[in-house]
């Protein structure tokens, strides 16, 4: 029996049956593989149904991805001393137990993560439907960015080349006003990836005015009574539509650390020691003596 900690537990002919293959007469000798081999499978079975159940208790709201970690690969009785059978975690699953298994923490770039440091999030606000991080989220809010880039990129553009057309103002601004973002995207701030604070992610811009909205305000601040002589020129109010602030929607995480809440080794041999008996060899082995009399008398 062999462990693998990043994949799963093997169980080889010659480790499972040396206790077992004395003192046998020739039909036991003859029907020993066949008995090994259902033994090595219901054990391995057995292994396998084990980690399904204690995953379920283990791990913290466990989705169908986690649910689906663990299979097995049966032994063959023709493969004889070559004989082997294997339940282990499909691959990316088990990159991911490895850290329940072992504790540690984990960072962008670790086993179990993409090369992108986006892999890894702290918070989203939209949770799956299991509460946790909705990725699903994540890769809809990428698409979008990568949509809004190139949009805002085109009207920038179109900007550009109306300044250059060299208009009177007022034609200008008047045509310009259809050409800002906060008229294209009809209100909709849009948003960015970025860092604010100290936290990166993606973000919901704040809330912008219109150039008639900013032109009230203007007019409204400029006109107070307390005011000694009334501004001209250009102002320094911005278009940001004031209280209006920026909206976090994913979080990165910078690492997420790990205790040992998964008893892997506990469950594998505690589920391989009630499987692998004398009594169920014993029974195996009749069962086995049974068919290849019963085969033989068919054959004369």
């Amino acid at each position: 029996m062999s462990n693998d900690p990043n994949r799963g537990l093997r169980f080889d002919y010659e480790d499972s049956v040396r206790r077992f293959r004395q003192d046998l007469d020739q039909l036991g000798r003859e029907v020993f593989p066949r008995t090994m081999a259902t033994l090595m499978n219901r054990a391995t079975a057995g292994v396998k149904r084990r980690l399904d159940e204690y995953t379920l208790r283990a791990v913290d709201k466990p989705n169908a991805y986690t649910k689906k970690a663990w299979y097995y690969v049966q032994a063959k009785w023709q493969d004889g001393d070559r004989m082997w059978s294997e339940v282990r975690a499909r691959e990316t699953q088990a990159h991911y137990l490895w850290f329940l298994v072992n504790g540690g923490r984990r960072v962008p770039g670790d086993i179990g993560t993409n090369r992108s440091a986006k892999d890894m999030f702290a918070f989203t606000a939209q949770l799956s439907p299991y509460d946790g991080i909705d990725r699903k989220y994540v890769k809809k809010l990428g698409r979008q960015l990568k949509a809004e880039r190139r949009r805002r990129t085109l009207y920038r553009g179109k900007r550009e080349a109306l300044v250059a057309q060299g208009l009177p103002q007022d034609k200008q601004t008047k045509r310009m006003a259809k050409l800002r973002w906060v008229h294209v995207a009809k209100g909709d701030p849009g948003i960015f990836f970025g860092t604010i604070h100290g936290v990166k992610g993606f973000w919901r811009r704040p809330e912008r005015l219109s150039g008639d909205e900013r032109q009230s305000i203007v007019d409204a601040a400029r006109s107070r009574p307390t005011r000694p002589n009334t501004p001209t020129g250009r102002s320094g109010i911005g278009y940001t539509k004031p209280g209006s602030k920026a909206e976090l929607l994913v979080a990165e995480a910078r690492g997420t650390k790990y205790q040992e809440t998964f008893d892997y080794d506990g469950q594998v041999h505690s589920a391989y020691a009630e499987h692998m008996t004398e009594a169920a060899f014993q029974a195996s082995m009749a069962y086995e003596r049974r068919r290849a009399r019963m085969l033989n008398d068919a054959r004369t």
